[in-house]
């Protein structure tokens, strides 16, 4: 794979950001760490802190939900057994898509 300037990796990130992908993966396993697009790849890591965060909130806000709805929503009984496995499906997926650095996260986020 060829390699790019900054300024047109900013370019590439701009206009495909696949492709920018690629390369930066490419630059970060041939350890061309120098080449690196650091402003457009610092964007993306915040990008991923802050939707794996809001993931977990979603699941987290489901489960709570999945939960009041067994206890207090009386008038649809029927439904409990539907709730309660989709609680089990939300903390599984909670459970895989999160780690143990986002238990303080969670804490202030339910706090």
């Amino acid at each position: 794979m060829q390699t790019l300037s900054t300024n047109n990796l900013k370019k590439l990130y701009k206009s495909d950001y696949l492709a920018w992908y690629e390369m930066t993966l490419e630059q970060i396993k041939n350890d061309q760490l120098n080449d690196l697009d650091l402003d457009s790849l610092s964007e993306v890591l915040e990008n991923l802190v802050r939707d794996t965060k809001r993931s977990g909130e979603s699941y987290l806000r489901q489960i709570i939900i999945h939960l009041l709805l067994i206890e207090y929503w009386e008038a649809e009984s029927i439904n409990r057994r539907h709730w309660a496995a989709e609680i089990v499906n939300f903390r599984n997926e909670l459970e895989t898509d999160s780690s143990f650095s986002l238990s303080p996260h969670f804490r202030e986020f339910i706090g």
